[in-house]
């Protein structure tokens, strides 16, 4: 089901990664606080569909997902709240 990326494969991902970083720095305040609100409504619309897959990837119990799910998408909100 999972493989390991290739060094290829991981350094495309971290030109991406830098790309993406040169454009966000470049945005508001108000446009990061709700790039991380959509974030958080993206978290949440993903339902029960996210808490399978990291289950299968981690094996953790269910009421533990949900509570990781819970924390981030609070953190997200109140680091933007901020």
């Amino acid at each position: 089901m999972f493989k390991d990326a290739s060094s290829q494969e991981i350094n495309r991902a971290m030109e991406l990664a830098w790309s993406a970083f040169h454009i966000y720095r470049n945005t508001s305040l108000k446009q990061r606080a709700d790039f991380m609100r959509a974030i958080a409504r993206e978290i949440e619309a993903l339902g029960a569909e996210l808490l399978q897959v990291t289950g299968r990837e981690t094996n953790l119990p269910e009421a533990r997902l949900r509570n990781e799910r819970a924390r981030t998408m609070f953190q997200l909100s109140s680091y933007a709240d901020a």
